[in-house]
Order: C-alpha cells, then sequence, then structure tokens
C-alpha cells in the first residue's frame, strides 16, 4: 500500500518546490504537493487572508486528495505551520486524520509566541 506524502511549502513558494519529488515516488510513498492559492498555476486564484481560511482551505484540499490511503502531511517553515493548523482543522471536523505529521524549520507549537508585526 503507497502512503501519500501531502506537501505544503514554504512562504513566498508555489508547491512547485516539492516536484523534484516526483522522481523519488516508490512503491511505499507518493509525493503531492499541495498548492496554495496565488501561487504557480492558482495564480490567479484568490489567495487566502487569515490563518484560519487557509487552514480549513487546505485541509479541504487534503482532504479531497486523501480518498481512502493512508497519507501523513509535511510542511517547511510557513507550511509547517499551516501542515499544523491545517490537521488540527481535520481533527475538528471528523478527518480524514493523517498517520504522520511532520514539519521542519519552525518552532513548535508549544513554544510559538505571537509577535507583533
Amino acid at each position: 500500500m503507497t502512503t501519500t506524502l501531502f506537501c505544503l511549502p514554504y512562504a513566498g513558494a508555489g508547491a512547485g518546490v516539492y516536484r523534484p519529488w516526483f522522481r523519488r515516488e516508490s512503491g511505499v510513498l507518493r509525493a503531492v504537493p499541495v498548492q496554495v492559492p496565488g501561487r504557480e498555476e492558482e495564480f490567479n486564484a484568490p489567495f487566502y487572508r487569515t490563518m484560519p481560511e487557509a487552514a480549513a482551505g487546505t485541509a479541504e484540499r487534503i482532504r479531497a486528495a486523501a480518498g481512502k490511503e493512508p497519507f501523513v502531511v509535511f510542511g517547511h517553515s510557513f507550511g509547517a505551520i499551516l501542515a499544523y493548523e491545517a490537521v488540527r482543522h481535520l481533527v475538528a471536523t471528523g478527518g480524514p486524520l493523517p498517520a504522520h505529521l511532520v514539519v521542519s524549520g519552525s518552532t513548535s507549537p508549544r513554544h510559538r509566541q505571537a509577535e507583533p508585526l
């Protein structure tokens, strides 16, 4: 059984940063970049204006693509925060739930503090 790895990019990047991962696809793991509106092929799509909106929209994209296969959600930097919030949204709305949430390049939600811009 193949596990799908949904990949969320860092701020300012499109999901295309994960396209080279397609070449590493195996019978065990399949990378699926998750595009955010306003980037690359969705350049003209309205972008998310708030984190709750981004979390809900990303969760819905994952829900629509997940099917019944096991999946993992991965995000880097801003993508890590978005992945965490999207999985929280999936938990709050009844799933489906990932086998794992993998984040890199971001502070733990437990230690993150809001900072004024």
